[in-house]
């Protein structure tokens, strides 16, 4: 499977968990976020009507060196543990975690049991579009 057809991130939404608390404990690449009340604004920074209702955290995922996506997936999953207790806060104060995996060219992939139970440990959802 060629990574170049495979993009993963992880996503962080919270109602009202500052972003900074987040970001700052999951040490994965931050590629866009914002807090509950601030100004919308676009990727650019753009303003835009209105205020975000909930919190947002998206990172990218270090796929380097043709990784297959479950190996990346363990690896995110290495970095989550270390920052439990914040995962465990999300989770239980109505806040959602989940990696969001996007395909093209056919491509597919296999996550074994092992991978799903460390999933399902972290209360982390899987999303997967196909483009």
């Amino acid at each position: 499977m060629r990574s170049d057809h495979i993009r993963a991130s992880l996503r962080v939404w919270h109602p009202t968990m500052p972003a900074q608390a987040i970001y700052q404990s999951i040490k994965l690449k931050l590629v866009r976020q914002w807090s509950y009340g601030e100004p919308r604004t676009t990727p650019k920074g753009n303003a835009l009507e209105g205020t975000h209702t909930e919190t947002y955290c998206c990172f990218e995922l270090d796929q380097s060196h043709s990784q297959e996506l479950p190996s990346t997936l363990r690896l995110a999953n290495e970095e989550l543990s270390h920052s439990a207790e914040l995962i465990k806060e999300i989770a239980n104060s109505g806040g959602r975690i989940e990696y969001y995996i996007t395909l093209s060219g056919g491509m597919g992939f296999e996550l074994d049991s092992a991978l799903v139970s460390e999933l399902s440990a972290l209360n982390a959802s899987l999303a997967v579009e196909v483009l």
